[in-house]
């Protein structure tokens, strides 16, 4: 599990589908997600190689990366979200 603040960064960006938009940040205290249209950001806490638990829901969110090592999508584990990234 990565526990580097510095190594969160490769996941900060813009993910999106046709009907959700998240932008994933980080600040002092690790990587948040903020859901387009919605107040406030959501804090994800690492839980294992590239999965992360949404604060306050019952979700685990994972970054899929390509054979070149690159974020590519975010994925809903409990749930059927597959977002694009495109930042």
């Amino acid at each position: 599990m990565e526990s580097d603040k510095a190594a969160y960064q490769k996941y900060v960006g813009t993910y999106k589908d046709s009907s959700i938009e998240i932008v994933i940040s980080m600040d002092d205290f690790g990587l948040s997600a903020e859901v387009s249209g919605r107040r406030g950001k959501l804090k994800l806490t690492a839980k294992d190689n590239h999965i992360f638990l949404v604060e306050g829901m019952q979700e685990r969110v994972e970054f899929v990366l390509n054979d070149k090592n690159k974020i590519i999508k975010l994925i809903g584990l409990d749930s059927p979200m597959e977002l694009d990234r495109i930042k």
